[in-house]
C-alpha cells in the first residue's frame, strides 16, 4: 500500500475518532485488525494442509492438477461471494492465485517425497483434508469486506514451507484487488446469476417434492420467467418462514418467491415488488366440525387448539387475534393438515388460496368461514435496491398486461 493511501486513511481514522469518540475509533480499528488477521490465518492454514493433500497423492499415484476440481472450488468461492456482493472476477483471482501456490508447494513436496522411504502420516483427502480445506476456504470469503491491506501481517501467517516469496506477493496483491458490486441489480446482470429464496412448502406458490427435491409452483414459474427476463441462470435457495427475512438481509438470496405476503414489518427492512395476488386468512378444519367455528370469536374460546407453522403471517394472525384458543407450533408446513384430520388440532387459520386447494385435495377438510378474516397482498421480497425493484416491477406488470400471470395461477391450480 502506497505512503499516500496509508496517509489519507489515518487521517480518516483520527477524523472519526475526534467525533465519535477515542473508544469508538479504538473498536473499530481493532475489529478491522481481528478481521484481516484471520483472513491471514485462513489463508495460512489453508495453505499448509497442501502438504497433506500432496503426502495423499504422492501415495496414491494422483496428479497434482485436477482442473475439474480446481474449476469447482473457484464456482464455489463465487457464489459464496455473493452473500458479500463480492465480484466474480475478483474471487477468481483470489482463489486463482492460491490454487497456483497449492500447485507450487504440493510440487516441491512431490520432489521431498520421492527422495525418502518414510512419508507422514497420510489423512484421508474426500472425508479428511478436503472439508477442512472447504471449511477455511468459505471463512476466506467472509472475511474479505473487511480487509485492511497489511503486507507485514500478511507475511507474519504466511511462514509455510515451499511456498515462494513470489506466490506470496501474487496471494496479496489479489486481496488488495478485491472489488465490490454496488446493488443486487448489478450483481445479478454481471454474475449472470438470479439467486431466489423459496420455502418450497406453500402450495399453489412453491412445492418441494419429498421424493426428487424437485420444485413447482406458481413463484417457482414466475422466477424461472424473471431470470429469463434478466438473461440470467437461476439458482434456488432454500430458506423457512422464521429464517426469510433474516436470509435476506445476509445477501443470502437475491428476491423471495415463495407467496410472500407484504406486512408492515417486512417493509421496514426490505422493498416488496407490486402485489401479485390478493387475500386474505380463512380458518380450515374438519369439515364435520366446520359449524363449531363460523366466526373468530367462536374459534377464541378455551379448549379449542389452533395449528400453526411458525414465523410468518399465519404465527403473526393468531398472536394478534387470538387470547383465549391454544396454540399449536407444528414445524413442518407440508404434513400440517394432516394433524387436523388426526385429531391433533380443531383448526387452523392461513391463506385463503391454500385453505381452497386443501379442501379440493381432501374431502374431510372444511373451511369454516367465506370471507377472509383480513384483507392481504402478497408480492415478491427483494433488498433496498430501487433499481431492482423497478425492473421486477415493469417485469411483473408486463406478465399481468398480456394475461401470462393468471395464466400461471390457473394452470397450478388447476393441477391439483
Amino acid at each position: 500500500m502506497s505512503s499516500k493511501k496509508i496517509f489519507g486513511a489515518v487521517v480518516k481514522f483520527k477524523a472519526i475518532s475526534h467525533f465519535l469518540g477515542r473508544g469508538f475509533f479504538l473498536a473499530l480499528l481493532s475489529s478491522q485488525t481481528q478481521a484481516h488477521e484471520r483472513l491471514y490465518e485462513a489463508i495460512g492454514q489453508r495453505l499448509s494442509l497442501m502438504q497433506e493433500v500432496a503426502a495423499y497423492k504422492f501415495r496414491n499415484n494422483l496428479p497434482i492438477q485436477s482442473s475439474k476440481r480446481e474449476a469447482k472450488v473457484i464456482d464455489m468461492a463465487i457464489l459464496a461471494g455473493l452473500s458479500q456482493r463480492i465480484t466474480g472476477d475478483s474471487l477468481r483471482t483470489v482463489f486463482r492465485t492460491q490454487i497456483e501456490a497449492a500447485r507450487e508447494i504440493q510440487s516441491c513436496w512431490f520432489d521431498k517425497f520421492s527422495k525418502t522411504t518414510s512419508l507422514p502420516e497420510i489423512s484421508d483427502l474426500n472425508q479428511v483434508t478436503r472439508p477442512k480445506i472447504e471449511i477455511l476456504g468459505k471463512e476466506i470469503v467472509e472475511q474479505l469486506p473487511a480487509h485492511v491491506a497489511s503486507y507485514d501481517s500478511f507475511l507474519s501467517h504466511m511462514n509455510i514451507e515451499c511456498l515462494s516469496d513470489k506466490s506470496k506477493f501474487k496471494i496479496f496483491s489479489a486481496l488488495e484487488g478485491v472489488r465490490f458490486y454496488h446493488s443486487s441489480l448489478e450483481q445479478i446482470k454481471k454474475s449472470g446469476l438470479l439467486r431466489v429464496g423459496t420455502t418450497g412448502d406453500y402450495a399453489p406458490f412453491s412445492v418441494e417434492s419429498l421424493h426428487t427435491g424437485e420444485l413447482r409452483g406458481i413463484d417457482i414459474d414466475l422466477a424461472k420467467s424473471l431470470a429469463e427476463s434478466l438473461q440470467v441462470h437461476i439458482v434456488f435457495v432454500k430458506t423457512s418462514w422464521p429464517d426469510l427475512m433474516e436470509d435476506l438481509t445476509k445477501l443470502k438470496y437475491d428476491i423471495a418467491m415463495s407467496g410472500v405476503s407484504i406486512t408492515e414489518e417486512r417493509s421496514k427492512k426490505a422493498y416488496f415488488s407490486d402485489p401479485y395476488h390478493v387475500g386474505g386468512k380463512v380458518p380450515i378444519s374438519l369439515c364435520s366440525r366446520a359449524g363449531l367455528f363460523p366466526s373468530l370469536d367462536k374459534i377464541d374460546t378455551e379448549g379449542v387448539t389452533l395449528i400453526v407453522n411458525p414465523g410468518g403471517t399465519n404465527e403473526k394472525f393468531l398472536d394478534e387475534n387470538i387470547n383465549y384458543a391454544t396454540k399449536i407450533l407444528h414445524e413442518d408446513n407440508k404434513t400440517i393438515f394432516s394433524r387436523i384430520i388426526d385429531g391433533h388440532a380443531d383448526l387452523m387459520i392461513t391463506d385463503k388460496i391454500e385453505v381452497f386447494l386443501q379442501t379440493k385435495q381432501n374431502s374431510a377438510l372444511c373451511g369454516t368461514i367465506e370471507e377472509p378474516l383480513n384483507y392481504q397482498e402478497k408480492g415478491f421480497m427483494i433488498g433496498k435496491d430501487k433499481a431492482f425493484k423497478e425492473f421486477v416491477n415493469d417485469w411483473l406488470n408486463s406478465l399481468i398486461a398480456s394475461g401470462e400471470l393468471m395464466k400461471k395461477f390457473d394452470f397450478h391450480i388447476q393441477s391439483y
